[in-house]
């Protein structure tokens, strides 16, 4: 299901930051999330794409990620053992975009 995202908080695993408000272009992000059955349990999967008006360093660690849909609701994914890594085009905008499962 695809969902309207409203703002998107990272916070570093590498230097175990305090939570960051990315400076996201109105209405360009959204996140996908499905969730699969396995034999050892549910694989929910994200994948999330924004465009930044500018891209904070913090964005190129390893993170944690949380995102506020346009209905106040959010979703947080990431973990010291499983980090979310941005992936990260520079243009006249910055554009992210990542793959997740757990």
């Amino acid at each position: 299901m695809i969902r309207i995202v409203k703002q998107i908080f990272v916070r570093s695993l590498d230097t175990e930051g305090e939570w960051l408000l990315l400076p996201l272009v109105p209405t360009t992000a959204t996140l996908d999330m499905g969730h699969t059955p396995e034999e050892a349990g549910d694989l929910t999967s994200y994948q999330l794409e924004a465009t930044l008006r500018f891209c904070p360093d913090t964005a190129r660690h390893n993170l944690c990620v949380k995102v506020v849909f346009d209905d106040d609701s959010s979703a947080t994914f990431g973990t010291e053992d499983l980090p979310v890594k941005l992936e990260i085009t520079q243009a006249e905008t910055t554009v992210i975009e990542c793959d997740y499962e757990c």
